[in-house]
């Protein structure tokens, strides 16, 4: 059966996503071999991949609001997004 782990506000806005999905991880015992490891690759390379595909737009309902979808860059890139910039 699957855990699910919830990770803090705060350690979104500090950047620390991938340090808190260890941490929980780790704690579950039940990752095996070097599974942290692949899960840090994953949300690195879905960092890297949402600068240059629209991947965003596959996490949100066919109907969402601007602050959706921005709440969704800020958890993937790990930091706050500036509110005028982000919808030009």
């Amino acid at each position: 059966m699957l855990k699910t782990i919830t990770v803090s506000k705060a350690a979104i806005d500090k950047g620390q996503l991938t340090a808190e999905l260890a941490t929980a991880t780790e704690d579950n015992d039940k990752i095996a071999f070097d599974h942290i490891e692949m899960i840090n690759q994953g949300i690195d390379r879905l960092r890297n991949k949402v600068e240059y595909v629209p991947i965003a737009f596959n996490l949100v309902p066919p109907k969402f609001t601007l602050n959706e979808i921005q709440q969704v860059y800020e958890v993937i890139l790990g930091k706050k997004l500036v509110k005028q910039n982000f919808r030009k």
